[in-house]
């Protein structure tokens, strides 16, 4: 899994995820951080955002990904149909 490219206080990689396809979590991105760091967001709030969004775009991801599987399946078992229906037709 990608993590977070920010350093933390403590001068160690931050283990958060990045959000909006970016390298950065929502404490560390440069849209969001000037908010976190001037006090304008709590930072715990901050993270707890960040982790939300991403929870939430995961959803997205993988509910997409669940019906790209269902269109393909439906599409195999077309294909299967025709090709048994073509086998019977010219006895093979």
């Amino acid at each position: 899994m990608i993590k977070c490219s920010g350093i933390t206080q403590a001068g160690t990689a931050c283990k958060g995820t990045p959000i909006d396809g970016s390298q950065w979590c929502y404490v560390h991105h440069p849209d969001h951080a000037e908010k976190v760091l001037s006090g304008e967001v709590e930072r715990g709030v901050g993270a707890v955002v960040g982790q939300l969004l991403n929870g939430a775009r995961a959803c997205v991801r993988d509910g997409l990904a669940a019906r790209e599987q269902e269109e393909l399946i439906a599409r195999m078992e077309q294909l299967e149909e025709a090709l048994e229906a073509k086998e019977s037709r010219y006895g093979a």
